[in-house]
């Protein structure tokens, strides 16, 4: 077997290494510790550098003394500079320093200390879906892993050129004390270090999907007594050009955040709470687009006309637009069709992602092959810009990319825990709004910020090319 699993870890560490390591080849994939795999008379600092060059994917063995390892930082750089994915194993309950969480906000951390065999299906996961070849198709669905993962013999290397002046320069980079190292693709707001506490629920068997049905023809304003005839699945349009489709939400009730043992789970997605949502209501099946959009801008009540960084406009969703930016559109739309259009509250966010089940993903709790656009998706945008809307499978009430491709709006200030929120799907307010609330996950952010519980505060004066959002309309009861 090739070497294809590099695992970086302070020499405090190398029993631990040796034990992740054992364990990885044990289910069909090599590893390479220095400890073990420098042969003797090699130079030390320049098998490390072959071996991450050489490697599909690097294992960090985090612990207390990871935050003190010069040396790992310098291993991350290299990693960093190749573009190899790098996957944090946590063997104790311990922060990243300053320095490296930065480097490691937007990783897709596993927790090893808190249930050591399910970790191990997660990682084999992981290092499974590293160095096996992409799908060929990203919008087929792809069926959910099983509960346990057998092992995927891995793919032969693939041969890399080594030239010898180049990797000398690597090696002289690697003793550089100080060596700066980055993270591409990071997400524009502040890091978020996640506390991962392991242990997956088993998924929950998702309701009948609600049957797509035309609803009222034509495109113009509901009449209260359409609007009351209305039933799930319902489908309308309010105007011929600018107006998102609507799809037709059924009122119910679930439990909002995540359970302690949700496998990427953060704290401010506690405590766990059960919603009450009465009325049924109305969502955009798609994000707003720039087609859409646009109509507004030409208007003259959409005064921001942000650009697409080249990636089309038409049906791909509108970037680099703030909270206050989206309130402009929401005005327009409600003048133009003579109706309230408004951002969904948070509960209702949530509530519409999961359209019926409780698990990580509307389509599992497992992140899977082409179910979404984001950082480790399987998509052929993964980490490179936005996709189209609807170019992914949607959910059990019929919308699209309420997972992945652009976080999106919500109305609510953002607080940091649940602790007294409302119960009924109403908006938590503030006189002192310092952050709005964005939902949804992106293009360029790991699987664990896809989850339907994922929350992120958000200044809404702050444009960015992963932020979007999506319409709602109460309904005439």
């Amino acid at each position: 077997m090739a070497p294809r699993v590099f695992i970086s870890h302070s020499s405090k560490d190398e029993k631990v290494a040796e034990l992740i390591c054992k364990a990885v080849e044990k289910r069909g994939y090599a590893c390479w510790l220095a400890a073990r795999d420098v042969q003797p008379g090699e130079n030390f600092q320049e098998a490390i550098a072959r071996a991450i060059l050489d490697a599909g994917v690097m294992l960090l063995v985090f612990s207390a003394n990871t935050n003190n390892s010069d040396e790992i930082k310098k291993e991350l750089a290299l990693a960093s500079q190749s573009k190899l994915l790098v996957i944090p194993l946590r063997v104790e309950d311990v922060r990243p320093s300053f320095a490296l969480s930065y480097e490691l906000a937007t990783r897709q951390w596993i927790d090893m200390f808190t249930d050591w065999e399910t970790a191990l299906e997660h990682l084999v996961e992981r290092i499974a879906r590293a160095l096996e070849p992409a799908a060929t198709s990203t919008k087929a669905p792809v069926a959910e892993p099983r509960e346990t993962l057998a092992a995927v013999p891995p793919k032969p290397a693939r041969t890399r050129r080594r030239l010898i002046p180049a990797l000398a320069l690597v090696v002289a980079a690697l003793g550089l004390a100080g060596l700066v190292w980055w993270e591409t693709g990071v997400r524009t707001s502040n890091p978020i270090v996640v506390n991962h506490n392991g242990g997956q629920p088993k998924p929950t068997p998702p309701p009948d999907p609600v049957p797509e049905s035309s609803g009222i023809a034509g495109s113009r304003p509901l009449t209260p007594e359409e609007e009351r005839a209305l039933k799930p699945g319902d489908r309308f349009r309010e105007c011929g050009q600018g107006c998102p489709e609507m799809a037709t939400i059924p009122a119910g009730t679930y439990s909002m955040g995540s359970a302690p043992t949700e496998y990427g789970r953060d704290r401010d997605e506690s405590p766990q709470h059960a919603v009450t949502i009465a009325k049924a209501f109305a969502v955009s099946r798609f994000d707003v687009t720039f087609a859409e959009w646009d109509v507004c801008v030409a208007a003259g009540f959409c005064r921001q006309r942000p650009s697409d960084h080249g990636w089309g406009r038409g049906k791909q969703p509108v970037i680099n637009v703030t909270w206050n930016d989206a309130h402009e559109y929401l005005d327009w739309l409600s003048g133009t069709t003579g109706r309230k259009y408004r951002l969904l509250t948070e509960t209702e966010w949530e509530y519409a992602a999961r359209a019926g089940v409780q698990t990580a993903y509307y389509w599992g709790d497992y992140i899977g092959r082409g179910n979404a656009n984001c950082n480790g998706c399987g998509s052929e945008w993964d980490r490179r810009q936005t996709s189209p809307v609807g170019s992914f499978k949607a959910n059990q009430f019929g919308l699209f990319d309420m997972a992945g491709n652009v976080w999106q709006w919500v109305e609510d200030c953002y607080r940091d825990s649940y602790a007294g929120t409302p119960s009924d799907g109403s908006t938590v307010a503030s006189t002192d709004c310092r952050n709005r609330v964005l939902r949804g996950g992106s293009w360029k952010d790991a699987p664990q910020y896809l989850r339907a519980a994922s929350r992120l505060p958000y200044s809404a004066n702050v444009r960015a090319n992963n932020v979007s959002f999506r319409v709602a309309r109460t309904l005439t009861p």
